[in-house]
C-alpha cells in the first residue's frame, strides 16, 4: 500500500516561498497560494498539487453578490492558524493510500490540482 506524505508547504505570497513564515495582515480575511509538494512516505520525490487557502470574508469582499464560486482547490478557514492548517493538511495527505501512486495523486486532487492534471502521455509523444 502506498501512502503520501507532505515533503514540503510553499506559499507564493511570501518572499522566500517558506509557508512558515506566512502571516496575512488580516487572519480573518486573507486568502494565499501555496504549493505543496507531496511524495511517497520514506521514498524521495515529490509531486506538486496547487490550492488557495482563503477564508470566507475573502471570498465575501472579492466576489460580487451574482458570482458562483466552485470550491475546487480552495481550502476554506475561518482563520490563520499555521499549526491547525498544518496539522490538518498532513492527517489529510496522510490518509490518501492507494495500491498505485496515480490511485493516490487521485485522492490528493480533491483539494490541490496535480501538476500532471490533463496530462495524457500521448499529448508528450506527439509534441503537444
Amino acid at each position: 500500500m502506498i501512502r503520501a506524505e507532505i515533503k514540503q508547504i510553499l506559499c507564493s505570497d511570501e518572499p522566500n516561498g517558506d509557508f512558515s513564515a506566512y502571516r496575512p495582515e488580516d487572519h480573518v480575511n486573507f486568502s494565499c497560494a501555496l504549493q505543496l509538494l507531496i511524495g511517497q512516505h520514506d521514498k524521495d520525490g515529490s509531486e506538486s498539487f496547487q490550492l488557495t487557502l482563503c477564508t470566507p470574508q475573502w471570498l465575501v469582499d472579492n466576489h460580487a453578490e451574482e458570482d458562483v464560486v466552485v470550491g475546487r482547490n480552495l481550502l476554506i478557514v475561518f482563520d490563520f492558524n499555521y499549526q491547525r492548517i498544518v496539522r490538518w493538511l498532513n492527517r489529510y495527505i496522510e490518509r490518501c493510500t492507494g495500491e498505485t501512486w496515480a490511485e493516490v495523486a487521485k485522492r490528493i486532487s480533491y483539494i490541490g490540482l496535480s501538476e500532471f492534471e490533463d496530462y495524457h502521455l500521448s499529448d508528450v509523444r506527439e509534441g503537444r
